[in-house]
């Protein structure tokens, strides 16, 4: 059953357009740093984590991309994969062959993997064309060992692995960015089958959600549940990304329980 829907949703025009955008974005974010640096003194230039698109010393806006814009992304790419067989009427079709609830579950688990894989594999790509363009260590003088030098920051989060391992510590966020994507692709998808929402509502439904948890966790002004949880190694609590997913995961699976037992129309 998850071949089969891994197999409609790599079919479909949303998905290989969002592929693309992307994929796009990776490069255009190394073209446009590398022009940032030409001519500079190599004494400047920091290893080649410092320039991924989820990570870059001189911000652009393909970092947006990957942040702010990832909801987004990660709904184009599998999230409406139930409203569409709603949609044409194949869902009553499908049920009266097989159970409603695995069918909505193994949806639900496609539109997570295969968001979390997409974008953690986009990332990965960022990272090994940075790796192409700039030297893994950085060059001559003080900014080859630039991080090593800086002092252990306990208030950040994973401030250890930011200080002495700079490739583990990308490589983390890197899994955390698509996970955070999965999560998102599963509360939008989630809705769907809840409420029946149309495709437009799907699409910005997990950007609003993330709008809204920012503001309630910014009012709440805790430590622990922090409200940046799209950039690298902010000051706060490494707990706020396992609040955020826990929450999430709990109101998913709510909505994906009402949408098991609602009738399609």
């Amino acid at each position: 059953m998850f071949a089969r829907e891994l197999k409609k949703v790599i079919e479909r025009w949303q998905f290989w357009g969002t592929v693309i955008f992307m994929v796009a974005a990776v490069i255009v974010n190394q073209l446009i740093t590398c022009a940032q640096w030409w001519g500079k003194e190599l004494t400047y230039i920091r290893g080649a984590y410092s320039y991924i698109a989820i990570q870059n010393v001189r911000s652009n806006i393909t970092q947006l991309i990957f942040s702010d814009f990832l909801p987004i992304l990660a709904c184009l790419l599998a999230a409406d994969i139930f409203y569409e067989e709603r949609n044409c009427g194949l869902s009553n079709v499908i049920f009266t062959r097989e159970s409603k609830k695995k069918n909505i579950i193994c949806k639900a688990a496609t539109a997570a993997s295969v968001t979390f894989a997409v974008v953690t594999l986009t990332l990965l790509v960022s990272l090994a064309i940075s790796l192409v363009t700039f030297d893994a260590r950085g060059h001559a003088g003080v900014n080859a060992i630039y991080i090593t030098l800086l002092p252990l920051e306990p208030d950040r989060e994973f401030g250890s692995l930011y200080a002495y391992h700079p490739y583990i510590n990308v490589i983390v966020y890197i899994l955390i960015r698509g996970g955070l994507a999965a999560l998102y692709a599963l509360f939008a998808f989630a809705l769907s089958t809840a409420f029946g929402a149309n495709r437009y509502v799907i699409l910005i439904s997990a950007f609003v959600y993330n709008i809204l948890w920012s503001g309630v966790t910014a009012l709440a002004g805790s430590d622990v549940i922090g409200t940046d949880i799209m950039s690298m190694n902010p000051y706060g609590s490494g707990w706020s990304i396992v609040i955020f997913a826990v929450v999430t995961l709990i109101i998913s699976a709510c909505m994906i329980g009402v949408g098991c037992r609602k009738d399609c129309l």
